[in-house]
């Protein structure tokens, strides 16, 4: 049971920590001047490597 709680508070933090980093870039390229659309598919792809990468 133990070992479950924590693989669940884990995998809740990978998720965490996907949505700052999509958040993050996503807004900073936004600031850039880069459109919406571009934007959310920087943070994506920053994301997912940083996701990856832990």
């Amino acid at each position: 049971m133990r070992s479950g709680v924590s693989r669940l508070a884990f995998s809740l933090a990978k998720g965490s920590f996907f949505i700052v980093v999509f958040a993050l870039a996503t807004e900073w390229a936004v600031s850039e001047g880069l459109s919406l659309v571009v934007g959310l598919w920087v943070g994506f792809v920053l994301a997912w490597g940083a996701f990856r990468f832990f």
